[in-house]
Order: structure tokens, then sequence, then C-alpha cells
């Protein structure tokens, strides 16, 4: 291990993929009272910030688009909170608006993991940089609100079991360029060296992550909604938005 000043802040380089998982626990070890979980990332990014207030990688700086964005969401949200509820009564005691995150939907949440692995995982998927990249958080915080959902929903939302799915959300009055980073959860990160021998086997496979419309009934369901992508694009005018600001379901 080697620690490092630089590329946006400083991060312990690791050239043995099997450490990563000392140094995770080191850092547990070192919170042992603390929530410490993991986002995998492909990229270097300079900031944690969800998916609903990021353009580019980066933050949104205009408070008006930020308000705009979280306006066109919520109606989102209540939308197809109602509309499942309708469709399936399994809906009605499940807190179906964090699962949105996780069928892509931009939200105001960020997607963490427990899994050392699982982050790994994602840190290798799309990857073109030849490093991937670990963010261990530090989640034990009166401000935020952090949800196992593999507690909170059923086996049939098969997505969010695959990929040890947790959420933070912040607890915020109104969302502004001020409060819309999770940068000062951040203790650690890693930075680590792709090789081809470490993503192999069904476990670490792409359709373990992203269990088909077969296995994953939400995701079957969200898919084949035609009213869903109707509601999106209306949003998306209603709310002056560009394509993709609001995410799609995949």
């Amino acid at each position: 291990m080697e620690y490092i000043k630089g590329d946006n802040s400083p991060y312990i380089f690791i050239d043995n993929p099997i450490i990563i998982s000392a140094f995770a626990g080191f850092v547990k070890n070192q919170y042992r009272t603390s929530g410490i979980y993991f986002r995998g990332e492909s990229r270097n990014h300079k900031h944690v910030v969800p998916s609903l207030f990021r353009s580019a990688g980066m933050p949104l700086r205009d408070d008006a688009v930020i308000k705009q964005r979280f306006k066109a969401y919520t109606e989102l949200k209540n939308i197809i909170q109602q509309r499942l509820q309708d469709k399936v009564s399994r809906f009605k005691n499940e807190d179906v608006d964090n699962l949105f995150q996780h069928y892509g939907i931009k939200s105001p949440v960020i997607d963490m993991v427990d899994n050392i692995y699982i982050a790994i995982w994602f840190a290798i998927d799309g990857n073109k940089e030849g490093y991937g990249y670990i963010r261990l958080l530090n989640t034990t915080n009166k401000e935020l609100k952090v949800s196992d959902l593999r507690q909170s929903h059923s086996s049939l939302s098969l997505r969010l079991h695959t990929q040890h799915g947790l959420i933070a959300k912040k607890k915020v009055r109104a969302w502004n360029a001020n409060n819309i980073c999770y940068d000062q959860y951040e203790v650690a990160r890693i930075k680590f060296p792709i090789s081809k021998d470490i993503e192999s086997g069904v476990l670490f496979s792409r359709e373990n992550i992203y269990p088909n419309e077969q296995l994953d009934n939400t995701f079957k369901i969200l898919k084949n909604e035609v009213w869903l992508r109707d509601e999106i694009d209306r949003l998306i005018t209603k709310y002056n938005l560009s394509q993709g600001d609001l995410g799609e379901i995949k």
C-alpha cells in the first residue's frame, strides 16, 4: 500500500487486490462503532454527489436547476409509487421510494454496499481508465438516513439483493448547491490497478449483479410499463429539463 496526495484527494494505492479487503477491514476496525460502507467507482470523481444533482460527473451549481430537478423527481416518484401500489400488492408494504435509484431513475440518494467485492465489481464495470476506485464512507451521522434495501424489499426486487444495496439520504429541508454533496462522509479512498484475473466467475458477473427480467420481477414490471417512459418525457418537458436528467429504467 502507498499513501498518495493528489488525484482530487489523498488515497491509498493498492497494487494487490487481495489487500483491498485487508485495508477495508482495517478501516472498519478503526471505526468499529460506526457504519462504514463502500462505493465502487470506475472514475476518480472529485465529489460524492447523487445522480439527480450532477451533470457530466460534477455537481450542479445553479440552485434553480437543482430545485427544478428535485420537483420533477418528487412528482415522478409519487406517480410511480401510486401506480405500483395499485398494480402489485407487495408494494403497499414497501418503501418504494428507495428502490428507484437501483433501476435507473436518478434520485437524491447515494448508493452504497456493505460487501467489498461488490464495490470492486462496480469499480471495474465500464472502466476505461485502467484503475478502479473505492470510497469508504462513515454513515453514522444524525444528518443521514441509511436504509438497507434487502431488509425493506422483497427478494422479487432481486437486483437490490445481488448488489447488497444500501442507500444514504441527507435530511435536508431544501436542496441547494451547498448541500447536495456527500464528500464530508468519506474517510478513505482506494485506488487499484485492474487486471484480467480480478473479474471472473458467475458471482462476479454482470448477469449476477443485474439479474434479467425473468429473475427480477420488479425490473420486469418497470421495464414493461409504457406509461413510465411517457411520464418521464412529460416531466422533462414540464420542468424544462434535458433528456436523461431523470434517468431511465435499465
